[in-house]
């Protein structure tokens, strides 16, 4: 096996890097949060309630990942400026505070800029947050280390409609709005208490490998300090560097397509003459396909190398709008089709960050992750507002055509990216 890893010590990342592998869990839960990650529920009860439109619900998410690409180049050279950790405790404050604004309006424009701040705030700790931590702490075991971390995001798929259309009906918007916002100010002082930047830092070795000596390591942590300086890798540079782009755009692509299903997951079955509640019910009880996903990806990624990780979700998800096409009306079939969606969606949520590292390395990683990141937000987050719009005007069976041909185009991209660390340019 690569790197000398046994399946035995795949998970041996000691109890610091199992802090920070399990925060990195709560940064991807939050990400989404019960505005974003709950357009299942708000889409529907909404449109019922008020005569909000889909497409109006729509638009702010769509806004929200154009307008997340400024919070990661902010909060990426923020990092680069006070840590990691800094930037993850006020991003968590920060998001919280938008929860509380829609509690408080509860309105059609409170909803809309809610979202779009808590998405904005949320590249702090989820993109910028768990991608820095995870090249520090984990540089050779960072696909695992990614599949413990994204276990977040489907557990928040999986629960977060369940809870609300559970909670809201009981509590009210307001009191379900304040707890979420109290979970994360009580996490962002967890995070603030006893989560370090870096390995080092924290009396810990990277990839908890301790084959080096105390000494030794902290020689090479000065020296990477010290590169990091004068790093060739400058914004410009990684704009002209072709695999930036085939990185950023391939995985984009699955995400856009992954992101703009699930969000209307229950719309989307409607249209194939399901009930709403089919759609969220699917997700919650799927979700040990995509928990079974993270897990596994994160061993494929180690064995079998990212890029051919990478290519192999592309065609995993496209499975799904094969079968929806063929056999949508069938209940079985949906379900199975979702199953094979959310194991491609958590598997590419895995690899992005995988492979940025994979391509630049722990060095270069704070340099290049927030551009690739930049890239990969904008495509992704379009998928809610495209799906919406042709499902709307068109059909979600058109829709789901599209996204075929989609994920076709994002894994010919995948087939040129490397496979291992490139060249600094001269």
């Amino acid at each position: 096996m690569s790197d000398g890893k046994t399946m035995k010590n795949y998970w041996a990342f000691g109890t610091k890097g199992w802090g920070v592998a399990l925060a990195g869990l709560m940064f991807y839960y939050f990400w989404q949060g019960p505005l974003y990650g709950g357009s299942n529920y708000w889409f529907t009860a909404f449109n019922e309630k008020f005569g909000w439109s889909v497409p109006s619900m729509a638009l702010p998410i769509t806004l929200a990942g154009i307008l997340s690409v400024f919070g990661v180049m902010l909060f990426g050279a923020l990092a680069k400026k006070i840590g990691a950790k800094r930037v993850i405790v006020m991003c968590l404050v920060l998001a919280a505070a938008c929860n509380m604004l829609f509690a408080v309006f509860q309105t059609l424009w409170s909803f809309q800029v809610a979202i779009i701040l808590f998405f904005f705030f949320s590249m702090g700790y989820s993109v910028i947050g768990v991608g820095q931590l995870g090249a520090d702490w984990f540089p050779r075991t960072k696909g695992v280390y990614m599949g413990i971390v994204t276990v977040g995001g489907l557990l928040n798929t999986a629960t977060i409609a369940l809870l609300l259309v559970f909670i809201i009906p009981r509590f009210g918007i307001f009191y379900t709005m304040v707890a979420f916002a109290a979970l994360q100010l009580i996490f962002a002082v967890l995070v603030g208490a006893f989560i370090k930047n870096t390995p080092e830092e924290a009396g810990a070795y990277p990839d908890n490998d301790k084959s080096v000596s105390r000494e030794e390591l902290m020689k090479e942590f000065k020296a990477m300090e010290e590169y990091k300086k004068i790093s060739p890798w400058t914004v410009k540079a990684l704009l002209a560097c072709p695999t930036t782009w085939k990185i950023a755009i391939s995985l984009g692509l699955c995400a856009m397509c992954g992101v703009g299903i699930v969000q209307q997951l229950a719309q989307a079955l409607h249209g194939f003459g399901h009930s709403t509640m089919l759609g969220i019910t699917i997700l919650t009880v799927s979700w040990p396909i995509g928990f079974l996903a993270h897990v596994l990806v994160g061993v494929i990624d180690l064995r079998f190398g990212t890029k051919n990780t990478c290519i192999l979700m592309a065609f995993i998800m496209a499975v799904c709008p094969i079968i929806l096409l063929l056999f949508g009306s069938n209940v079985v079939w949906a379900v199975i089709g979702t199953g094979f969606l959310l194991f491609g969606i958590s598997g590419i949520q895995n690899v992005i960050m995988s492979m940025t590292t994979t391509s630049f390395g722990r060095k270069d990683f704070e340099n290049a992750w927030p551009v690739v990141s930049c890239i990969f937000q904008l495509i992704s987050n379009a998928g809610v507002l495209i799906i919406a719009e042709l499902g709307a005007t068109n059909s979600y069976r058109m829709a789901f055509t599209v996204v075929l041909a989609v994920l076709l185009i994002a894994a010919i991209i995948m087939f040129t990216m490397p496979k291992t660390q490139i060249a600094a340019p001269r």
